[in-house]
């Protein structure tokens, strides 16, 4: 929760994957001022999209 602005921005883990050398997680936001219209419902986004991208773990590699 944002105390200046009120805003409250919720994180859910939906599914997490880990194999050797590999990462795989879906999570969910919320974000209480957004009006975005998404499957999961008014405000609700998903991890995947347009902000999907590769993170290389360098103690893992």
């Amino acid at each position: 929760m944002d105390l200046g602005n009120g805003n409250l921005v919720v994180r859910g883990a939906d599914l997490a994957l880990n194999g050797p050398g590999i990462e795989l997680a879906f999570d969910r936001f919320y974000n209480g001022l957004s009006s975005r219209e998404d499957a999961f419902g008014t405000a609700w986004s998903m991890s995947v999209g347009q902000d999907v991208g590769l993170e290389i773990d360098p103690l893992r590699a």
